[in-house]
């Protein structure tokens, strides 16, 4: 690690949606997390798909800013990572948002792309990628996810994100 990166463990906790678009339903989640003191929420909003990623020192916190936004009634909400211990990297890269109790943050990001990128600064790539069952696209050289289908809607779950990191690298770490 670079004297600008170091790491904490911390529970994390990925939620897919079909997309995030309400003002209203945001504003809720970024309340529900400063309540539960959940100190970092990154959301992908915008339209679909909607993504949000949440860490925190305390699982119990992790786990009820879940359950608060699963009351929000997204459509198609699934909790693809349930919180979990994941060492984070917490670098001058990522503009220091990490999950510290002094410093909340809520983040908002308009591409898949973007969250991607932040994924891979905080040394999650293969935790985030197994989630999107993301693979590399030959001839571009991009990593996409595969479409999922949600069996009760007949929904797919497009991400169109890129990572500079190679398939590799995504799967040994």
């Amino acid at each position: 690690m670079s004297s600008s990166t170091s790491s904490r463990l911390l529970y994390t906790a990925l939620i897919r949606t079909h997309h995030i678009t309400s003002r209203k339903k945001l504003q809720r989640v970024k309340k529900s997390a400063r309540q539960l003191e959940v100190p970092y929420v990154l959301v992908r909003s915008g339209g679909a798909p909607g993504i949000m990623y949440a860490e925190a020192p305390e699982e119990n916190a992790v786990a009820s800013w879940v359950a608060a936004v699963r009351d929000l009634r997204y459509k198609d909400f699934q909790c693809a990572r349930k919180p979990t211990l994941q060492r984070v990297l917490l670098s001058a890269a990522a503009g220091g948002k990490s999950a510290a109790p002094t410093s909340p943050s809520f983040q908002e990001l308009e591409t898949t792309a973007e969250f991607g990128h932040v994924m891979e600064e905080k040394g999650l790539t293969k935790w985030w990628g197994s989630a999107w069952a993301i693979r590399r696209r030959s001839e571009d050289g991009r990593f996409r996810p595969l479409p999922r289908t949600n069996a009760e809607s007949g929904c797919w779950f497009w991400a169109f994100g890129s990572c500079s990191a190679t398939r590799d690298e995504i799967w040994s770490q």
